[in-house]
């Protein structure tokens, strides 16, 4: 069995060397180590080919390292990762993030005995201070782990690196997301749908920094060209239950996903200087507004009340 482990590269320079030492001392597979310099600026690379050089020089053989020519962004950078992969099945690990010392030994224990498609895991949140578990929940039906994840459920998050996929899932994913805002749930929901089975290992193998200001956690509340990206990770979300007739499914769910794009589209416009009315059409192409939930257009009219007041004082001005 051969596991290929994809690690995009950006402005981690103070990360990346716990984060290749955690690969590398990893056990119980062949492993095939894949680097994606997303054209990072600092000395990351050079931190990561120094480690290889002097502590694991054996296993330069298995490491390859792809340059980006210009910064693509996380899913981009893990896409061009997956185009060089050779092994049976895929694993994701932020550059900021770290493996636990046995994760690949669980990893193929559970591939070996179970034969699933997709294996998930809990991971560590690791803060400056503590370090808590957080717990996956645990699915039967991938059906209803899709429904889950497409609703930000909590305690079923559409992370990659918190799961092992076989390669060709990856292959069958008809639209790739390009956005690096909230990519993981426009990608996840489609390999889980894709997954004839699924395995759930009871131990975190994974350390989640929470505490890292990389490209990896860029703030959302502030950055108009975040939440843009976020909409349209969403809007590809949207596209991929209506290519795969699940909207009927997960309605509640989808017209969840509809308000969340007009609220990114409207609300947060207020928060910038140049303003732009686009959200007009997406609230226009959606028609069926009063037919959701009471919950969901409360919701909406409260984004849109702010917005207003913000308006009436943007014209007064």
């Amino acid at each position: 069995m051969k596991i290929s482990i994809i690690v995009p590269v950006f402005s981690v320079e103070k990360y990346i060397a716990q984060c290749a030492k955690s690969l590398f001392i990893q056990k119980g597979a062949e492993l095939e180590f894949i680097f994606v310099n997303d054209n990072t600026e600092d000395s990351s690379i050079e931190v990561l080919n120094n480690i290889i050089n002097n502590d694991f020089p054996k296993l330069r053989k298995n490491i390859l390292i792809i340059n980006n020519s210009i910064n693509k962004g996380i899913p981009l950078s893990r896409k061009a990762g997956i185009m060089k992969a050779t092994g049976d099945y895929i694993m994701f690990v932020d550059s900021d993030d770290w493996l636990a010392p046995c994760a690949v030994e669980y990893i193929v224990k559970s591939i070996e005995s179970t034969k699933a498609d997709l294996i998930c895991f809990d991971n560590y949140n690791y803060y400056d201070d503590h370090t808590e578990i957080a717990h996956l929940n645990r699915y039967t039906n991938k059906m209803d782990y899709i429904k889950d994840m497409i609703a930000f459920s909590s305690n079923s998050p559409a992370y990659c690196w918190n799961k092992v996929a076989k390669r060709e899932l990856y292959h069958n994913v008809k639209e790739w997301p390009s956005e690096s805002m909230h990519e993981d749930v426009a990608l996840m929901p489609q390999i889980v749908f894709e997954a004839e089975s699924l395995s759930f290992i009871d131990e975190p193998l994974y350390y989640y920094r929470r505490t890292s200001t990389s490209s990896m956690s860029l703030n959302f509340q502030k950055s108009k060209e975040k939440r843009r990206q976020s909409k349209e990770n969403q809007l590809l979300l949207l596209r991929f239950l209506e290519r795969k007739h699940l909207k009927e499914i997960y309605l509640r769910q989808y017209r969840q996903l509809v308000i969340r794009c007009a609220y990114i589209t409207a609300f947060f416009n207020c928060y910038n200087t140049k303003r732009d009315f686009n959200y007009i059409p997406v609230l226009w192409k959606y028609p069926l507004y009063w037919n959701f939930d009471v919950s969901i257009r409360r919701q909406l009219q409260s984004r849109l009340t702010i917005y207003i007041k913000h308006f009436i004082k943007y014209l007064n001005s």
